[in-house]
């Protein structure tokens, strides 16, 4: 297993990441290059260059399958400029029930609310793969496996109950 997350982060950390704008017109279709955005050259700010900050968050995304930073940047367009990385394991994510946005706990620090002030949700950034419907958090690979197996035992242990009984359905 950590050899497939350094691999896979090994690979996504060292694409190119470059940034176009489409131009259409004339019977054109082209895409243009536009400078990166602050995001992509320093994500992380002064203390990590693209290629760390990017196999950083994608070992965890593969590992835990989330990558949650704090944005603490913003460009002039209000898009993120910095994201702080924070480790899965120092991060809690809570989902009430009623409530759109979930509670996040970044080393005992709460952000909740979508943009109510320093602490709001609004300043984190979520990232999620393998999203299931009702969990606020993605899953690992092995996790999403381990669903999916139980997912499909489950149905086949429905199926052999139903038809089990001949023409009609048993009852429990």
């Amino acid at each position: 297993m950590w050899a497939c997350l350094r691999l896979r982060a090994d690979l996504i950390s060292t694409f190119p990441c470059d940034t176009f704008r489409s131009v259409q017109g004339a019977g054109l279709d082209l895409n243009v290059s536009v400078p990166k955005p602050p995001v992509l050259v320093t994500p992380g700010g002064d203390a990590w260059d693209y290629v760390e900050w990017m196999w950083a968050s994608q070992h965890d995304f593969d590992k835990s399958g989330n990558i949650i930073g704090v944005i603490t940047e913003w460009d002039g367009r209000n898009m993120p400029a910095r994201i702080d990385l924070a480790p899965a394991s120092a991060t809690t994510v809570i989902q009430r029930k009623g409530d759109p946005v979930p509670l996040y706990k970044i080393d005992n620090t709460e952000y909740r609310g979508r943009w109510s002030g320093p602490n709001s949700a609004g300043k984190i950034w979520h990232e999620r793969q393998y999203p299931v419907p009702g969990i606020p958090v993605g899953l690992s690979p092995l996790a999403y496996a381990a669903w999916s197996i139980g997912e499909a035992l489950s149905l086949q242990d429905f199926a052999l109950d139903w038809f089990g009984g001949g023409p009609c359905p048993r009852r429990g």
